[in-house]
């Protein structure tokens, strides 16, 4: 596990990175990978609603070569509410999974907890010796608060979101949503319609802030 140009870009900032490989390919011994890395402690309030908002990126190692994960290497996000005693599985990448090489968004719902939780990143090799020598990444990470007015039919007209967005921020609508926010450098919003996003006019993305506009509705 390193730090190191999210995705091999070279124009990219320092990510985090796990390198599964098998080195039992053609003979030899295997080495076992067992790697870790793991988020500081989250107090998440009783009623609330928090997801995990993060960027990865598959590529094959040293190069930004698309790359896929060998026949039983894995990737685990999991989370522990006990202070690290027990880890539970909340998401999982694996050879069947479909990684960019170039990044994509994750959005993982947290709201099944409360109380002090923490995450982690857990890669292994497992124990087939394929020939795959892949660099998994994981950047921008961040544990924050959706929109707890639920999901509205729209954030439209009169209901449109404005203003100066500062806090990072997950806005959700059943229908649709209008914009024209000004999100500032420390943010990360992320909206998530089911039919249609309109960014009007005066809508601004500051240098430094994180957007991202998805169609695939609520809790997606």
């Amino acid at each position: 596990s390193t730090l190191q140009t999210f995705a091999n870009n070279s124009s990219s900032s320092k990510g985090a990175s796990l390198n599964i490989y098998d080195d039992s390919f053609g003979g030899g011994d295997q080495t076992s990978i067992n790697e870790w890395y793991l988020t500081p402690g989250f107090n998440l309030p009783i009623n609330s609603h928090y997801v995990a908002t993060f960027d990865i990126a598959l590529t094959e190692f040293n190069t930004t070569t698309a790359a896929t994960l060998g026949s039983d290497d894995q990737v685990q996000l999991l989370i522990s509410s006990d202070g690290g005693a027990t880890w539970h599985t909340l998401k999982t990448w694996d050879a069947t999974t479909s990684i960019s090489n170039t990044g994509e968004p994750v959005v993982v719902d947290l709201s099944a907890y409360e109380g002090n939780i923490q995450l982690g990143f857990w890669g292994t090799n497992g124990p087939v010796g394929d020939p795959d020598d892949t660099e998994f990444f994981f950047d921008n990470f961040t544990v924050e608060c959706m929109d707890l007015s639920g999901c509205p039919q729209d954030y439209s007209g009169a209901n449109r979101l404005t203003g100066i967005q500062t806090l990072d921020a997950v806005y959700q609508s059943a229908g649709t949503i209008e914009s024209d926010q000004v999100i500032n450098a420390s943010a990360h919003v992320d909206y998530n319609a089911t039919t249609e996003i309109s960014l009007l006019e005066n809508f601004e993305v500051k240098a430094g802030a994180i957007f991202h506009a998805f169609i695939d509705g609520c809790d997606n």
